[in-house]
């Protein structure tokens, strides 16, 4: 079990990093080289005990804002060189007794500089992914075991499925009625080039992954209730990056296997109750727009708001009768695969998906995404849960 002061000391020295590189992009190669090299150890909690015991730094009686901003220089660039250059022995003997000297704050831009140069000089792999420490925090809160080698192999199987799609997506028949399923008569070159595009990303460059993390009025830290978000931008924006990001949620961690296992309800009692779902929401945004015009046109204002509130009423009344008819089911069992996750959310950050809504109304999941290939096929190809389970078709054992 690490100690978990060595194990702060690692993270305390990574955050630095992460501050120095939002000053100056060439640390950036150091806080991604050190997140590599986590990825790449058997037991990371284990690596980040060991590293961090070797950050132990003597003087700690001398206090100051100076002296306190140099060890904590001291001790980022003994992590990059330790994580990344394989410092040991004398060799980190000596660079843990660099001292502050009598100004402090020059002999820490001196040392600043030095690691600079080590920065530009760290190659991180393309074609994999760089997992943040806080993935390994809550992995850990939260039992997931082998948070890295799940995620890598996700991340893989994703590379492999995608060539399948890609292949099926080009083909003039479509014999398994895949294509027709998720996409309806979207157009194949368009989705096909997508796919292309998204073979290049999973090849060519690294998935960085992290978690999206909130802060409660109380203070504390939780995930977010998503399996996982990201920033949507064009392909011309994704092309010249040499990450792809994507932030990990809540879900995730309980609610993920190596294959999906979602509920997919009889098509036409499903379709019937997403429809008049969607014609209710629709009258909810009338009901209101109807409130604004008779106000506008002289009417008697409280009597308007009262009728219009109980015409609210009624609606949201009917929308959960509506929804009543779905039959019950336990989330619990429902799972998504970390491959579909990882792909549903590199879409969004590479060829500019969204995650479609109709009336208000997210398209996600199986029984959604069928509807809208059907009746909106055009939004179906920008949809990322549709590319997701459109890759999931080729997600073998």
């Amino acid at each position: 079990m690490p100690n978990a002061t060595d194990v702060q000391r690692f993270d305390d020295a990574l955050a630095t990093l992460n501050e120095l590189a939002a000053h100056d992009m060439d640390f950036y190669k150091g806080y991604e080289g050190v997140l590599d090299w986590l990825a790449q150890q058997t037991s990371p909690g284990t690596a980040k005990g060991v590293v961090g015991e070797q950050l132990s730094l003597g003087w700690h009686f001398r206090k100051s804002a100076a002296i306190t901003q140099f060890r904590e220089a001291l001790r980022a660039y003994l992590l990059v060189l330790i994580t990344r250059y394989g410092l040991a022995g004398g060799q980190l003997k000596t660079a843990k007794g660099i001292e502050p000297g009598s100004d402090a704050a020059h002999t820490r831009r001196v040392l600043l500089a030095s690691l600079k140069n080590y920065c530009r000089r760290i190659v991180v792999r393309h074609g994999g992914i760089v997992i943040d420490s806080k993935v390994y925090e809550w992995a850990g809160l939260r039992h997931f075991a082998d948070v890295a080698r799940v995620l890598r192999d996700g991340r893989d199987r994703g590379a492999e499925i995608l060539r399948h799609a890609f292949a099926y997506a080009r083909r003039v028949d479509d014999a398994q009625g895949h294509y027709a399923r998720w996409f309806g008569i979207a157009n194949r070159r368009e989705v096909a080039t997508d796919f292309e595009r998204l073979i290049e990303v999973y090849h060519k460059k690294s998935i960085r992954i992290r978690v999206e993390e909130r802060t409660e009025r109380d203070g504390s830290v939780r995930l977010d209730t998503v399996y996982g978000v990201a920033t949507r931008q064009h392909w011309d924006y994704a092309q010249p990056k040499e990450l792809i990001d994507i932030r990990l949620g809540d879900y995730f961690f309980d609610g993920t296997a190596v294959h999906s296992s979602q509920i997919v309800h009889d098509t036409a009692m499903y379709d019937a109750i997403l429809e008049r779902h969607l014609v209710m929401k629709k009258e909810q945004a009338t009901a209101l727009e109807d409130l604004r015009q008779a106000i506008m046109a002289g009417g008697d204002e409280v009597a308007l708001e009262a009728a219009h509130t109980l015409r609210e009423a009624d609606i949201a009344r009917r929308i959960r009768e509506n929804a009543a008819r779905v039959p019950p089911q336990d989330r619990t069992r429902e799972k998504i695969s970390v491959t579909g996750v990882i792909l549903h959310e590199v879409t969004h950050n590479a060829i500019w998906t969204t995650d479609v809504q109709i009336e208000g109304q997210a398209m996600y999941g199986p029984n959604c995404c069928l509807w809208l290939a059907r009746n909106h096929p055009g939004k179906a190809a920008t949809n990322a849960d549709n590319f997701r389970l459109f890759s999931e078709e080729f997600l073998t054992a």
